[in-house]
């Protein structure tokens, strides 16, 4: 909305910019012919942060950012859609549509997958293009931590530079 209001100032106008403290709201000022005010409320940054939630996962996968976002694009091709699953040793990336069906099973200890924790079998399945988001900013040679629990939201972490990100994505429930 900031841009859309500054482009509506003309040339022959000036523009003044002030802070209102008391109403917080930032306020732009433009005199020329008339007089023109939009005032904006701020983002309160001083709110508390939201607690992350306590979810107990079944399945920690370990796997390079760039073969997941590979493997999130493979299944992207065929389906809105995408199951995640993890056992013992092994994440399974599945996609079904109308043009076909995809499976990718991916060993622990390779290159792309460095380590697979599960206590049994977990699976859920994800919109395709909310993972998409979620891992655009993922270093392709950094590592990201996938974790999952049977029809429960997924997290997934990654650092980028100094910070580190977590992601958590509801699922879509299958039905029986």
């Amino acid at each position: 909305d900031f841009s859309k209001i500054l482009a509506r100032a003309r040339s022959d106008e000036k523009l003044a910019l002030s802070l209102d403290e008391k109403a917080s709201k930032f306020v732009l000022d433009f005199s020329g012919k008339s007089k023109r005010s939009f005032k904006m409320p701020l983002i309160d940054i001083t709110a508390s942060v939201p607690r992350e939630p306590k979810i107990p996962f079944d399945a920690s996968v370990k796997i390079k950012g760039g073969a997941l976002k590979e493997m999130l694009k493979d299944a992207g091709l065929l389906s809105s859609h995408v199951v995640l699953q993890a056992s013992d040793s092994e994440l399974v990336v599945e996609a079904h549509g109308d043009s076909g069906d995809l499976r990718i099973e991916t060993k622990a200890g390779g290159e792309s997958v460095e380590e697979v924790k599960a206590s049994g079998k977990s699976r859920a399945m994800f919109p395709f293009e909310y993972l998409d988001d979620i891992t655009r900013a993922c270093p392709d040679d950094g590592t990201a931590v996938v974790e999952l629990k049977n029809d429960a939201p997924i997290r997934v972490t990654y650092g980028v530079g100094q910070a580190k990100l977590a992601y958590y994505l509801a699922p879509r429930v299958e039905q029986a």
